[in-house]
């Protein structure tokens, strides 16, 4: 990016970062959205660079690696938190709480990328409407189906 600096400096996991990519990843690993992390590292158009930081290889290296990291000391990861969701349906389902079973599929709906981010332009939605297929109905799919559509994005990441 532009004005970034030559000064490279080498994260926990192994990548060699600028100075504003380090605090990005840092502020990542705190917990705030991509877009809240640019802002924090000092990027100037905070939304548009952190999607593009986010296709960078080495980033992506470093963000799949504090997510492992972060997994192993929680003990929580992606899956266990789509389990849960999958266990908290079937429960809402059995107790036929309408308002538990839209909560439970809104949430799977965000982890899945189906909505569109607070802030987001209407440019940034029609990309992630492009990028989508379809969105699937979930009201008509089978438990097996619900399950296999929330581990569809680590199955796609780890084909990479």
């Amino acid at each position: 990016m532009a004005g970034e600096g030559k000064t490279r400096e080498v994260t926990i996991g192994g990548s060699y970062l600028s100075r504003k990519e380090a605090l990005f990843i840092r502020s990542l690993e705190a917990g705030l959205p991509p877009a809240a992390a640019a802002a924090k590292a000092g990027y100037s158009n905070p939304a548009a660079t952190a999607r593009a930081l986010m296709l960078r290889t080495h980033i992506q290296d470093e963000v799949a690696f504090v997510q492992a990291k972060m997994a192993e000391a929680t003990g929580m990861s992606r899956h266990k938190v789509h389990m849960m969701l999958k266990q908290a349906y079937e429960l809402a389902i059995e107790k036929e709480d309408a308002n538990a079973i839209v909560r439970v599929a809104s949430e799977l709906n965000k982890m899945c990328g189906y909505y569109a981010v607070p802030g987001s332009t209407g440019s940034d939605q029609a990309k992630a409407l492009e990028n989508a297929m379809t969105v699937p109905d979930t009201d008509n799919m089978t438990d097996e189906e619900l399950e296999a559509l929330a581990t569809a994005e680590e199955r796609l990441k780890s084909e990479e």
